[in-house]
């Protein structure tokens, strides 16, 4: 289902709203990263407008980024070769310590430092990020 566009989703009444909800969860989870990035940058001097086109530049590689991460689920395989969570981790890292000088909230950036380095801890260092997924299930 596209904002905007009825799709049929299947016989399943239930299914249209499990879209709803997930699609809920992409634009609020990206809402507040901006947010949260339009606090580092102000606390830094810095407008949130002058931030803008970075922020948007990296809104728009989402949609290349989430068809290799839903390839990576299907297949439940997590080819580390073009980026790995060490290296993710490194850069989640450095978001958790901008954001703590700048003191703000933290918490979304240290769940997110905190998944990749569950995986990482639990021997995956070496794959995709997409590996996240599974910390993901296990709740």
């Amino acid at each position: 289902m596209l904002a905007g566009v009825a799709d049929h989703l299947g016989d399943d009444p239930g299914r249209a709203a499990l879209y709803d909800v997930a699609m809920l969860e992409v634009f609020f989870a990206a809402m507040t990263s901006f947010l949260h990035a339009a606090a580092m940058v102000t606390a830094n001097g810095v407008t949130a407008t002058a931030f803008l086109p970075y922020a948007r530049q990296m809104a728009a590689l989402g949609g290349t980024v989430f068809e290799g991460l839903a390839a990576d689920v299907d297949a439940r395989e997590h080819d580390g070769t073009e980026d790995n969570l060490e290296m993710e981790l490194a850069a989640l890292e450095h978001i958790v310590t901008a954001g703590d000088e700048a003191r703000l909230d933290g918490g979304l950036a240290r769940h997110m430092r905190d998944l990749a380095a569950r995986a990482v801890r639990a021997g995956h260092g070496a794959d995709s990020y997409s590996r996240v997924v599974d910390m993901l299930r296990a709740g």
